[in-house]
């Protein structure tokens, strides 16, 4: 970082992208193949990014896009333990420096591609060749990126998953859920007969902060308890409501 500050006058774009790929089952892996996939894949991005932050910070103007994976936010995998692990730490640095950054004009986001990228390189059991590998290409993901790293990209906290010319938002959301009449009853015995409920991923509110998402449980608690907990009530964007 010091390096391209020197050579370029300053820093306003960062794209964590350093990535390693042991391809096995969990307990394929060992002590230091696991360690060196974290190092790499997460602890790389969070060094970077404390730096790029200081610059940013002086700037009062910064670009931050994580790659993550889609198998860390999306779907899992059985061969991706390392890996997935590393790139879950991505999606919550992405989150906090999103949050912490916006007031000072620094804005975060997240990539979960599906590319054919040279990580395959690292992985000692060869990847299963899709019949759509064509579609794989990272020419196909670096548009997004960059796009997110524009000025005129005001969009922070956000994570689309990206593969062969397509692009989608994906987000982590609440349902809910069950509320205990009173706090001190809920218990083991309740959660199973409420499990059926508990289960059900209806009204899913997908909060921006941790006072969005406690105003939307402390509405919920009054509403399906008819108890007033002294909070304003908060009317939340229900995802997948109808306009």
């Amino acid at each position: 970082m010091t390096t391209t500050v020197r050579t370029f006058g300053g820093s306003d774009i960062l794209v964590n992208n350093a990535g390693i790929l042991p391809y096995a089952l969990a307990q394929g892996l060992s002590f230091v193949q696991s360690l060196r996939t974290i190092a790499v894949d997460a602890s790389g991005a969070f060094h970077l990014s404390r730096e790029a932050w200081r610059h940013f910070r002086v700037a009062g103007y910064g670009r931050g896009v994580n790659v993550c994976s889609r198998v860390c936010g999306v779907y899992g995998d059985d061969n991706y333990a390392a890996y997935t692990s590393a790139k879950c730490a991505l999606l919550g640095l992405a989150s906090v420096t999103a949050w912490a950054g916006e007031s000072h004009g620094i804005l975060v986001n997240g990539l979960l591609p599906n590319a054919a990228t040279r990580a395959r390189a690292c992985v000692a059991q060869p990847l299963p060749t899709s019949r759509n590998d064509h579609d794989r290409s990272t020419e196909r993901v670096v548009h997004t990126a960059a796009w997110l790293t524009q000025e005129q990209c005001s969009v922070t906290d956000n994570f689309f998953a990206v593969k062969s010319g397509s692009m989608r938002q994906v987000f982590m959301a609440v349902a809910e859920g069950f509320q205990a009449p009173k706090p001190e009853e809920f218990s083991l015995e309740l959660i199973r007969d409420h499990w059926a409920r508990l289960s059900i991923a209806d009204q899913r509110f997908s909060p921006t902060d941790a006072t969005e998402y406690n105003q939307y449980r402390h509405t919920v608690y009054e509403r399906l308890t008819g108890l007033h907990c002294g909070r304003k009530q908060f009317e939340p964007c229900i995802v997948g409501d109808e306009q």
